[in-house]
Formats: structure tokens, C-alpha cells, sequence
């Protein structure tokens, strides 16, 4: 995919997200019948209509994780079919060729390993509070303890939060990054301490980038 299609794919994204989030809300088209008991009420809550409940829900979360399920399946498939074929050349192919092919089966089962991970932890995330947010429309009298709603909501929320740690935590070259940041602030740190110390006395050193110090030091430490 060449930049300019991802940039293009991203901007739809964000206006049909703006458009079905802002101008439903801004035009009161999602407002229940009984909203107005709530105008005078210090805190900030969303009584929706069945209508928009339902178009709203479906936009933003079913049909996009529909989406997602049958990608990731085709994803899934054609992995298994890659995972054949290298069964094949290790009975009957050369070492050059299956080295190689396994180096890229292995990146790209790792990669899939990590999408899965992140559409399941999004599915647990936004699922519970979809589900009540359609459900509660059509069920006025249905009892919801306000805790259960807020910790629904806030799991949703949270959503945001994990996903930088899964990729830390699976990705190879984002831990290697990360280590590399932390060591570098801890490097550069106590080269400040000691060329301080230096100056101080009059001696002068070579000035170093320890950020690329370090990543050397890191490629290095990757090869061996």
C-alpha cells in the first residue's frame, strides 16, 4: 500500500468517525423522547434513541470488527498455507531456500500472533459496552448499578491503554527501542556527570552521539 492510499484511507476513517459521532449529537437527532429530564442534571450523560443506537453501535463497532474477523481469518489462512509449504521444503527443499522461508514465516507469524492478540483484547474491551449501549434503549426499566456502567465504560477506555503494551511486549524492534531510549538517557546522563567533572578541571573530551553509541551497540548484540 503507497503512502498517499493509507493517508487517504486514514481521512475517511477519521471524517466518517467525525460525521456519525458529531452531527447526530450537534443536530439532537440522537436524543430520547425523555432527554429533557436531564438537561438540568450537573452530570454529563448520553440518553440515545433506539434508532441511533442501533445505526450508531453498528457503524462504529459491529461492522468494523466484522470486517476485522474475516481479514484476520483470510490472514490466518493463507499463514497456514505458508506453514504447509515449509513442511514441504523440509523434506524435499534445499537449506538456502528454507532458511529464507522460514525467516519470513516466522516475521510474519509473529505479526499475526500480535494482530490476534489486539483484536481480542479489543473485542474484551468495547463488546460489554456496545451490547449495553444497545440494550439500554429498549430496556428503560432494565437495572444498570451506575458502577457496573462506569467500570463498562472505562473497560472500553482502557482499550487505549493496552495496546502500546502488547506491541512492547511482542514486538522485538519495540522493546529494542524502548531499551534503547532508557539506556541512553542513563549513557548520556553520566556522560553529562563526568564531562562536568572534566570541565571542572580543565580537561577536555571528544564529543560522542551516544544515541548512535548505543545503537551500534544494540545492532551488534542483535547479529551475535
Amino acid at each position: 500500500m503507497s503512502k498517499r492510499r493509507a493517508l487517504a484511507g486514514i481521512g475517511i476513517v477519521w471524517t466518517a468517525s467525525s460525521a456519525i459521532s458529531f452531527v447526530p449529537i450537534y443536530l439532537g437527532w440522537f436524543a430520547s423522547e425523555d432527554f429533557e429530564l436531564y438537561v438540568d442534571n450537573p452530570e454529563c450523560g448520553l440518553d440515545v434513541n433506539r434508532p441511533y443506537a442501533v445505526i450508531s453501535s453498528f457503524t462504529s463497532f459491529y461492522a468494523p470488527l466484522l470486517v476485522m474477523v474475516v481479514v484476520y481469518s483470510k490472514i490466518f489462512r493463507i499463514a497456514r498455507e505458508q506453514a504447509r509449504e515449509i513442511a514441504k521444503l523440509e523434506r524435499f527443499g534445499n537449506g538456502d531456500r528454507l532458511r529464507k522461508k522460514s525467516k519470513k514465516i516466522s516475521r510474519d507469524a509473529k505479526a499475526i500472533k500480535t494482530l490476534g492478540t489486539l483484536m481480542g483484547l479489543f473485542c474484551i474491551s468495547w463488546l460489554p459496552f456496545f451490547i449495553m449501549y444497545v440494550v439500554m434503549p429498549f430496556c428503560k426499566n432494565c437495572p444498570m448499578p451506575d458502577e457496573v456502567e462506569m467500570f463498562i465504560t472505562w473497560l472500553g477506555y482502557a482499550n487505549s491503554l493496552i495496546n502500546p503494551c502488547v506491541y512492547a511486549f511482542l514486538n522485538r524492534d519495540f522493546r529494542y527501542a524502548f531499551a534503547t531510549i532508557l539506556r541512553c538517557k542513563r549513557f548520556c546522563d553520566r556522560r553529562s556527570d563526568v564531562g562536568l567533572v572534566l570541565e571542572h578541571r580543565h580537561v577536555r573530551l571528544p564529543t560522542s552521539d551516544c544515541a548512535a553509541e548505543l545503537m551500534e551497540e544494540n545492532r551488534r548484540e542483535m547479529s551475535s
